[in-house]
């Protein structure tokens, strides 16, 4: 065929890898299946996330799960998942964690802990969280390594959050944060049970985690959205204590008005009869970010209540002056 001899072609790695593909094809259409099979494999072996990958991991699926080993269901499983296609991954990566030979030589060059965390987001992405949080749990009991510990607890509080289980949620996200108290987790796993506790009514426990927040640095970006949330949380419920205080803690930590503190602004000032001051937020909002969905919203309140005078009265103004911006 025209493919015999690409060997002594001058080809890149990327190149070599995408022209295992059709080398499959043709192995596979001259019924070949064992040699298609074996580059097929050795594709997954070198890396299951580019695209040749995703297409060699197809085409073994397409083989069926019988006619795969353990070792080749959890390569195509695990490449499958990392294209989201989470649906097929889930049994084949179930299959092969389930076989009793690939579990006595430790699943060969793949971390287990890898696969089961896969498994385990696959089934979040599906819906399953039951199912998820069981097997995140199993990545946290088995992990010996703080940050993959903390990062399954972590999950799995979102996978209890969205089952409803809020207070099994809120553990999880406190056992994350104690699993790895200065990693990458822990900021966002307190800043998860802020939230939690708050939206149940617990709000002195929730400040007292803002307080926690605020004392590193490293946690910065995590204090900001949970001020914000603190705010945006009291506005719509027409409640303004606390929410200057929150929007300037939101702002000092992010060094600038985003489009978001400058929403929360105006809305702020509304709910305090200053529509000026609202319209001053809005309007700075609109012209520097126009496109923002929240400058849409910023806009459409233009046109209610004590609002729609102050922008109109606005508007004539701006239209008799010589500035043509």
């Amino acid at each position: 065929s025209a493919l015999e001899n690409w060997q002594d072609w001058n080809l890149n790695s990327k190149q070599t890898r995408l022209i295992q593909i059709p080398l499959a094809d043709c192995l596979l259409g001259a019924s070949e299946i064992e040699s298609a099979r074996s580059t097929l494999v050795a594709l997954l072996n070198r890396s299951r996330e580019d695209e040749p990958a995703l297409e060699a991991a197809t085409r073994l699926a397409a083989l069926s799960a019988e006619n795969l080993t353990a070792r080749e269901a959890l390569l195509v499983g695990l490449a499958l998942y990392h294209h989201r296609s989470f649906d097929q991954a889930i049994p084949l990566l179930e299959a092969g964690l389930e076989d009793p030979e690939a579990s006595s030589r430790a699943l060969r060059q793949i971390d287990e802990i890898d696969v089961i965390y896969a498994l385990a987001r696959s089934l979040y992405w599906q819906g399953e969280y039951e199912l998820a949080a069981q097997s995140f749990t199993t990545v946290a009991t088995r992990s010996s390594v703080p940050k993959e510990t903390a990062r399954a607890l972590f999950q799995r509080g979102r996978s209890y959050a969205l089952d409803g289980d809020w207070d099994r949620a809120v553990e999880s996200y406190r056992e994350a944060a104690n699993a790895d108290p200065y990693g990458s987790w822990a900021g966002a796993a307190e800043l998860s049970r802020l939230r939690l506790e708050w939206r149940q009514g617990r709000e002195e426990t929730a400040l007292q985690i803002l307080q926690h927040l605020r004392s590193r640095n490293s946690w910065r970006s995590s204090t900001e959205r949970a001020a914000l949330f603190l705010a945006s949380s009291n506005l719509v419920r027409s409640r303004t204590d606390g929410v200057a205080e929150w929007l300037e803690l939101a702002r000092h930590t992010h060094r600038r008005d985003s489009p978001d503190i400058s929403y929360w602004r105006g809305r702020l000032a509304e709910l305090q009869d200053r529509p000026e001051d609202a319209l001053d937020h809005y309007l700075s909002l609109m012209t520097r970010d126009p496109f923002h969905p929240l400058a849409q919203i910023a806009g459409a309140r233009l046109f209610e209540g004590e609002m729609k005078a102050a922008a109109r009265a606005r508007a004539q103004q701006l239209a008799e002056s010589d500035q043509t911006t």
